[in-house]
Protein backbone atom coordinates (compact mmCIF):
# COMPACT_ATOMS: atom_id res chain seq x y z
CA UNK A 1 0.00 0.00 0.00
CA UNK A 2 1.48 3.12 -1.01
CA UNK A 3 1.03 6.36 1.14
CA UNK A 4 -0.03 9.67 -0.67
CA UNK A 5 1.49 12.57 1.14
CA UNK A 6 -0.71 15.44 1.45
CA UNK A 7 0.38 18.60 -1.25
CA UNK A 8 -1.94 21.61 0.31
CA UNK A 9 -3.37 21.74 3.05
CA UNK A 10 -5.97 24.53 3.78
CA UNK A 11 -7.37 25.96 7.21
CA UNK A 12 -10.58 27.62 6.85
CA UNK A 13 -12.90 29.67 9.43
CA UNK A 14 -16.30 30.80 9.52
CA UNK A 15 -18.43 32.77 11.68
CA UNK A 16 -21.73 30.94 12.98
CA UNK A 17 -23.16 32.98 9.58
CA UNK A 18 -21.02 31.27 7.50
CA UNK A 19 -19.54 33.89 6.47
CA UNK A 20 -15.83 33.56 5.95
CA UNK A 21 -13.09 34.77 8.59
CA UNK A 22 -9.88 33.70 7.40
CA UNK A 23 -8.31 31.32 5.39
CA UNK A 24 -4.69 29.76 5.66
CA UNK A 25 -2.39 28.00 3.40
CA UNK A 26 -0.59 25.87 5.24
CA UNK A 27 2.24 23.04 4.74
CA UNK A 28 2.24 19.29 5.55
CA UNK A 29 4.04 19.32 8.77
CA UNK A 30 2.51 18.17 12.16
CA UNK A 31 2.15 21.48 13.82
CA UNK A 32 1.32 24.72 12.97
CA UNK A 33 0.15 28.11 14.58
CA UNK A 34 -2.65 30.21 12.69
CA UNK A 35 -2.89 34.00 14.22
CA UNK A 36 -6.64 34.87 14.95
CA UNK A 37 -5.18 38.45 16.42
CA UNK A 38 -7.54 39.89 13.84
CA UNK A 39 -10.88 38.25 14.54
CA UNK A 40 -13.63 39.00 17.19
CA UNK A 41 -14.27 36.68 19.96
CA UNK A 42 -17.24 34.49 19.73
CA UNK A 43 -18.19 30.72 18.50
CA UNK A 44 -16.61 29.74 14.58
CA UNK A 45 -16.66 26.61 12.67
CA UNK A 46 -13.40 25.35 11.39
CA UNK A 47 -12.26 23.49 8.72
CA UNK A 48 -9.82 21.42 6.99
CA UNK A 49 -9.07 20.55 3.36
CA UNK A 50 -6.27 17.95 3.24
CA UNK A 51 -5.39 18.16 -1.31
CA UNK A 52 -8.75 20.08 -1.96
CA UNK A 53 -11.07 17.58 -0.19
CA UNK A 54 -12.71 17.99 3.47
CA UNK A 55 -10.85 16.15 5.58
CA UNK A 56 -11.89 17.45 9.14
CA UNK A 57 -13.88 19.97 10.51
CA UNK A 58 -15.02 21.56 14.06
CA UNK A 59 -16.13 24.66 16.38
CA UNK A 60 -13.57 26.87 17.49
CA UNK A 61 -14.38 29.61 20.65
CA UNK A 62 -12.49 32.32 20.78
CA UNK A 63 -12.63 33.95 24.01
Amino acid sequence: MKLIQPKNVTFELYDVLGKQQTISRLNATNQHQIKLSNVQPGIYFYRLLVNDAASESGKLIIE
